[in-house]
């Protein structure tokens, strides 16, 4: 969001010292009185009577009560959803509504069989499962072990258990009569209501038959309903019947049905019966029916459903939806300027109710965590900056160029320029202890007293415009912060001033704060805290611990540590001389952080970018602390409510805790409120399914233990959580026992991919959790064995083995017995040559000139070698002394000594 800098806190300056302004009231009040009588006029008992009733009034005060009921009055905190056949519908009619154990909404459409996950419609029609043989779809039941029972428009009777349609009224001979109505009883029998030819009852032994001569009031039968005691309550075109043995006891208009064409039943909370007729709404309670609400004929109650809250729904034929809270029908909207039909009904374990209309969708209601106030119809303006309760309970909304609104109970009144007010956006609200209304406009400073506006112009060398925070201490002085320039505060009539000289860092005054112990806390646009008391000034920055400079808005816990919430580093907490930080990376729902608010039940609320993140203080304190490393919180946005998630800073107060304990937050699109005891957790672990599998990116048929062929390398998962509220927020985990050594986070992503898997056995595991963490820890899961190719096989590494090691024994004994062989022809040689040199038998061919011998292979040897290789002779060398004078006789001749060591040398 655009912002002037980032974000302050809030802080409710009529919220100090309310239970001393109530006792000072009384005592100057009794003063008085006094004063004005003599003490003997007034009875101890008057005086004592009348001061407790001063003392009630400021404890009025003290919890929260405005001198005047000027609050403004809130809308009904519901969202509407809209699905059509633009985002994946078949048809635009949904004839029924039902959900199976397994999580999954079922709708029946005159365009076939619809399974939803929150996301994606998946349709099951004639087209593509011949099966159905039907494609309008009047009926739906769902029996306690998952089995969905259909109600054709011609075809009859239907059941799908997950796997297999079958057709079920094959059996009885109805020809192509059409099912409209379908129930189980208590003893697990299906009841099928028809147009023409009555019930047919189903069991596991028998079918049978119910009309008009077994006691039925007309076999035109518009709708079945099985009460929590069990009983079956058939409405027809003649009245409503409920079987009681083997009788019937109908009640029709001569029993104060509004009209005998009963179209729907339901039960209230005080389990009642609620009858819808084709003119009104009755119940049936202690055996006397009375009429609660008298309708158009046209507008015909088609269909009910008691909600958990206690309030039922009654939805009308072209009259659209109704809320029943016991004693009056209140009309609520679905669709602007538009009133669809509603043709059924179903509200889930999560609280979301599911509208099925003809011709408009699917609608999905539900309660918001949030309610906002948008222009034109409740602001002048949809950019939202400050806020604050004034002293009678009015709420004043600072806006973006369109002045300021009051908002009361009865009205808004908007002040502007033509009002007095110095500019028309303003960026910072706050009221005084005197019942003063203070603004810091782009230009000038403004306060709105005694029913008019004024400009405020300190005198003096500073000039107070284009104020971003306004702040009221503990002793009722004013605080205006100018950023980077000078703070002002103003008390009993006089200006003060605080500047760079006096310590403060760079860019100071974003936000401000007052602590318990007295000390002003003052926060910077990139350049840390200023921590000022008694005349002194103490820095704190990064050095410190600070995780970010930049400082948006200031909090005292519990326990009396400051902490800082910062743009872009998260919460930073102060303790024992250093600053500790929570941020994303412990569970924060993002690290800028606009405002900090503390609800009555330990519950912190930060605005930011992405909405309001709640998280108990408890456990910011013990993450700050060191001995946890992770917060849980809860994520509130545009789809809890909000006119947008991005929240307005850059302004301080930018949030505020109103006497009653509602928070109103400026956003970028109004204003968004939030009441924290209407909060509540969503404790349903959302149901996980494995939706395909796919094996080289085929898709497999999916069992729960599954064998896939030999060459299956890569595997893909797709799964889904079913979790209807904000199916956006749904996180996943999954991991591969037998490949993955932990679980992966997969954040938001469905799908999970394996690849390059050896053959072997391995169990996927998918978990879920709901966007307040609630997670399903059991998941679901699916076993897969991939088998080897016939080279990965058990008997393929044995045999390869077999064949290696015989190969290598092979190898061996060859290889021994060619050196065995080589050996032998050397001995051989070595034999014939010893033989040979021994015996010098025989002519030995020699050479006259250089004396080589020949051997009997006809190579010429030289002496030596022949003898060596024939005999056991060894020659050692010399010179005989004429071939001494012959080789050397010269160098002989040169040496001076003449001496025979030279000839022995050589």
């Amino acid at each position: 969001m655009r912002s002037v800098r980032m974000s302050r806190n809030s802080f409710s300056p009529i919220e100090a010292d309310k239970h001393s302004l109530g006792i000072s009231a009384a005592i100057r009040y009794l003063s008085s009185m006094l004063r004005k009588s003599p003490l003997g006029a007034i009875e101890p008992t008057h005086c004592l009577l009348f001061t407790l009733g001063w003392l009630m009034f400021s404890g009025s005060l003290l919890f929260g009560q405005p001198r005047s009921n000027q609050a403004p009055v809130l809308p009904r905190a519901f969202t509407v959803d809209v699905w059509t056949s633009d985002d994946g519908l078949p048809q635009n009619s949904i004839q029924a509504i039902g959900q199976t154990p397994d999580g999954y909404l079922w709708l029946g459409t005159q365009g076939g069989l619809i399974r939803f996950d929150g996301r994606t419609f998946v349709t099951y029609h004639q087209a593509n499962t011949p099966e159905l043989q039907q494609d309008w779809i009047n009926a739906l039941t769902i029996t306690r072990d998952g089995t969905i029972w259909i109600g054709a428009y011609d075809h009859g009777l239907m059941s799908y258990n997950g796997q297999v349609f079958t057709h079920q009224l094959d059996t009885v001979d109805l020809g192509r009569v059409g099912v409209v109505a379908l129930t189980e009883d208590s003893s697990g029998r299906i009841w099928a209501g028809t147009r023409t030819a009555g019930i047919v009852v189903f069991d596991k032994e028998r079918v049978n038959r119910i009309r008009t001569r077994d006691g039925l009031p007309s076999d035109d039968i518009r709708t079945l309903f099985t009460d929590r005691t069990g009983t079956v309550w058939v409405g027809t075109a003649r009245g409503i019947a409920m079987q009681t043995g083997s009788q019937w006891r109908v009640f029709t208009r001569r029993d104060g049905l509004p009209d005998d064409i009963v179209e729907s039943i339901g039960q209230d909370a005080s389990g009642a019966l609620m009858i819808g007729t084709r003119s009104g709404l009755a119940v049936l309670k202690n055996g006397s029916i009375r009429t609660v609400q008298q309708l158009d004929p046209r507008q015909r109650i088609l269909s009910l459903q008691s909600a958990q809250s206690g309030t039922a729904w009654v939805g009308t034929y072209a009259g659209g939806l109704y809320a029943w809270n016991g004693s009056v029908l209140e009309a609520i909207s679905l669709i602007k300027g538009d009133k669809p039909s509603v043709s059924s009904l179903y509200q889930d374990p999560e609280g979301s109710l599911w509208i099925g209309t003809n011709g408009f969708g699917l609608f999905r209601l539900r309660q918001s965590r949030a309610v906002g106030l948008t222009a034109p119809t409740r602001l002048s303006s949809g950019s939202i900056w400050s806020l604050c309760e004034d002293v009678d309970g009015a709420i004043w909304v600072g806006t973006d160029g369109s002045g300021v609104d009051r908002l009361t109970r009865e009205s808004r009144t908007t002040f502007t320029t033509r009002e007095g007010l110095p500019h028309n956006t303003v960026y910072a609200i706050i009221a005084d202890r005197e019942g003063s209304v203070w603004m810091a406009t782009e230009k000038e400073l403004a306060r709105y007293h005694a029913g008019r506006i004024e400009s405020i112009r300190p005198g003096g060398p500073h000039i107070l415009e284009g104020a971003q925070s306004l702040f009221v201490d503990r002793s009722g002085a004013v605080w205006v912060g100018v950023i980077g320039t000078v703070i002002g505060r103003y008390s009993r009539g006089e200006w003060s001033y605080l500047t760079a000289a006096d310590g403060l860092p760079r860019n100071f005054g974003t936000c401000l704060w007052q602590d318990s112990d007295g000390t002003m806390w003052i926060g910077s646009d990139g350049s840390g805290i200023a921590a000022y008391v008694n005349g002194k000034t103490v820095l704190h920055t990064n050095e410190h611990g600070l995780s970010n400079e930049s400082i948006n808005c200031f909090y005292q816990d519990s326990t009396g540590r400051m902490w800082a919430g910062t743009y872009g580093g998260g919460l930073n907490r102060f303790a024992d001389g250093r600053w500790t930080s929570v941020t994303t990376a412990n569970g924060l729902a993002e690290d800028i952080i606009f405002s900090i608010e503390r609800d009555e039940y330990g519950m912190v609320w930060l605005s930011g970018n992405l909405g309001l993140y709640r998280v108990s203080e408890s456990e910011l304190i013990a993450c700050a602390s060191g001995r946890i490393t992770r917060v849980h919180g809860m994520l509130i946005d545009n789809l809890d409510g909000m006119p947008s998630r991005e929240c307005c800073g850059g302004i301080q107060p930018a949030s505020l805790r109103t006497r009653s304990g509602s928070l109103w937050y400026p956003t970028v699109r109004g204003v968004a409120v939030v009441n924290p005891s209407t909060i509540r957790t969503n404790l349903v672990a959302p149901p996980v399914d494995i939706q395909q599998v796919r094996a080289e990116r085929s898709p497999v048929r999916q069992q729960p233990v599954m064998e896939l062929g030999p060459g299956v390398r890569d595997l893909e998962f797709t799964y889904a959580g079913l979790s209807f509220i904000a199916p956006e927020h749904l996180r996943f985990r999954y991991r591969l026992d037998g490949y993955d050594n932990d679980w992966i986070d997969a954040g938001s992503r469905r799908e999970a991919f394996y690849t390059g898997l050896f053959p072997g056995t391995y169990v996927f595991r998918v978990q879920a959790a709901n966007r307040d963490g609630v997670w399903n820890e059991k998941g679901a899961t699916v076993s897969i064995t991939l088998k080897p190719m016939w080279y990965q096989s058990w008997w393929f590494f044995i045999l390869s083995g077999a064949i290696l090691l015989l190969s290598g024994y092979g190898i061996y004994r060859y290889r021994v017995r060619q050196l065995l062989e080589h050996e032998e022809e050397l001995q051989r040689r070595v034999d014939e040559a010893l033989v040979n040199i021994k015996v010098l038998g025989g002519l030995i061919p020699i050479c006259a000139n250089c004396k080589k011998i020949r051997d009997d292979k006809g190579y010429w040897n030289n002496l030596e070698r022949y003898i060596h290789e024939h005999s056991e002779a060894k020659f050692s060398h010399s010179l005989c002394p004429e071939c001494m004078e012959k080789l050397y006789g010269s160098f002989l001749k040169k040496d001076p000594m003449g001496n025979a060591d030279t000839k022995k040398k050589l």
